[in-house]
């Protein structure tokens, strides 16, 4: 999503289309009334305040558990916003790097076309056959990664057979085929004297095929394999632990209720904000303000 910080920079951040801020506010609340709760409750119960001070303060003072587990939290969202952020721009990367290749591809055959004027309506028929190939293959590209059912535009300048158009519908891998519709479509028109390009100077036409494909698989690869389970449950269960665990050791280590509860709030607020930007983003192939701009790039 494009958004713009007006002169200082700073006014985006009251907008909430796009913005982790709101589930984030829903755990961080929460957490801080729970600490000012715990806090309160504690100072005024005199048994509770007195084994706070006895037994618990003097072996809790420096705070270590609660440091290192608060460290170890942070590492686990440091790593997983990196790869989440990486493979975000990545995919957003190899999706133009593809469209590139085959915009390459296109043109090239549209210059190499031959300029006898007799067989204009032939050059025209290979030309407008080719600009529907090309549109549908990056639109089968696109739907092969989106996690949403996204309609895309799609050139018709040619009609296809009914037979082949069923066959596209139903087929799982349509970005191989039309490729292969593609390649064979400019051997028959070489042949034909359409493209009339010595064959070392063709095969770029068809290694600009091939990168494209290979770029298209790599962002499949993205959309295939999210982060490993293992490591999404581990960082959900600490930070639930580290929910219900702050305001105890808050209670314990801070006199004041106010100021333990606004630590509590913005402890909360910034590990589920940071969670909630690498759950968006790890998967950028939907219609979410802050997945990639799919629509926009057919």
């Amino acid at each position: 999503r494009y958004y713009d910080g007006g002169q200082w920079g700073v006014w985006f951040i009251f907008s909430l289309r796009g913005s982790v801020f709101p589930k984030a506010f829903a755990w961080a609340l929460p957490g801080a009334m729970l600490t000012f709760g715990f806090h309160w409750f504690a100072r005024n119960n005199e048994d509770l305040r007195k084994i706070m001070d006895e037994e618990w303060a003097p072996q809790m003072r420096a705070a270590q558990v609660w440091v290192a587990y608060n460290f170890l939290l942070t590492f686990m969202l440091t790593f997983r916003s990196t790869q989440a952020y990486s493979r975000w721009w990545e995919g957003g990367t190899l999706l133009q790097q593809a469209r590139g290749e085959w915009f390459n591809a296109y043109s090239s055959l549209i210059a190499f076309c031959t300029t006898d004027r007799s067989r204009w309506q032939e050059i025209k028929s290979f030309q407008r056959i080719l600009a529907t190939f090309f549109s549908m293959l990056f639109c089968s590209a696109l739907n092969s990664v989106a996690q949403d059912e996204i309609d895309f535009d799609v050139l018709t300048h040619a009609e296809l057979f009914d037979d082949s158009t069923e066959f596209l519908r139903k087929c799982p891998d349509k970005c191989e085929v039309i490729v292969q519709w593609i390649q064979r479509l400019i051997v028959l028109n070489m042949e034909s004297g359409i493209v009339p390009i010595p064959p070392p100077v063709i095969s770029r036409v068809f290694q600009e095929l091939s990168r494209g494909v290979v770029n298209v698989n790599n962002v499949r690869k993205i959309s295939d394999f999210l982060l490993p389970f293992p490591y999404a449950q581990l960082t959900s269960c600490m930070l639930l632990a580290n929910f219900f665990l702050t305001p105890i050791f808050l209670g314990i280590l801070m006199e004041d209720p106010y100021f333990s509860g606004a630590i509590s709030f913005l402890s909360n607020f910034a590990c589920f904000s940071v969670n909630y930007i690498a759950t968006e983003i790890e998967c950028p192939f939907g219609s979410d303000a802050t997945d990639l701009p799919m629509r926009g790039m057919q």
